[in-house]
Order: structure tokens, then C-alpha cells, then sequence
């Protein structure tokens, strides 16, 4: 955690290529709380977002439930609501797409 620590606050930041997938992986380890004190710094690391690939549609996902846990945050007065536009909303609206693709209920009953 202290190699995470040094490299987040650093000069340069977390590499653009492993951005999402960390800050995801925090995300989903705080569950309804927001205790790591590297969350927010990585959210306005998020906001500042600049990379020459594209984002792939596992990103997307993340985007997505990424984007959730802010807004419960940002209700639960936890954060401030300044991240609660982190994400743009064209990168939004293809991430709440393609999330919608792969959540839905199987197409056949259960046995």
C-alpha cells in the first residue's frame, strides 16, 4: 500500500493504462464506506483522464460502477459533489451502453 501511496501522489500519477482497473478495484473493496484515504486523489486522476487507446468495454464497466459508487457517496455526503462529474458524459452514456448489454437477465429460466 505504501508503493501505491508513493506512486498515486506522486509527479506523474498512476499510468493511464492502469487507472480505471485501480481505481475500480478500490471501488470495489470500500463497498459502502469510503475509508482509503488514495480514493479521491485517483478520482481526480480520473477526471483528468488522457490516454491514445481506446477505452476497452471492460473499462467501460468499470466506468459504470465506478460512477455508482461516487453518486452513493456523493448522497451519503461522504465525498464532495464536485466528483460527481469525474466521468464526462460521453464516456457515461457509452459506459451505462455497454454495462446494459451485459446486465440483463439470462435469456433461459434456471434448472
Amino acid at each position: 500500500m505504501l508503493a501505491l501511496k508513493k506512486e498515486v501522489l506522486g509527479d506523474k500519477g498512476i499510468s493511464p493504462d492502469l487507472l480505471i482497473n485501480l481505481t475500480w478495484s478500490l471501488v470495489a473493496m470500500e463497498g459502502t464506506s469510503l475509508s482509503n484515504p488514495l480514493l479521491p486523489k485517483l478520482l481526480e486522476q480520473l477526471n483528468n483522464f488522457k490516454r491514445d487507446s481506446a477505452i476497452t468495454t471492460l473499462e467501460l464497466e468499470q466506468l459504470y460502477q465506478i460512477h455508482i459508487f461516487i453518486q452513493d457517496m456523493v448522497q451519503k455526503h461522504k465525498i464532495s459533489e464536485e466528483f460527481a462529474k469525474v466521468i464526462p458524459d460521453k464516456v457515461l452514456k457509452a459506459a451505462i451502453a455497454e454495462f446494459e448489454k451485459v446486465d440483463k437477465p439470462p435469456a433461459y429460466a434456471d434448472v
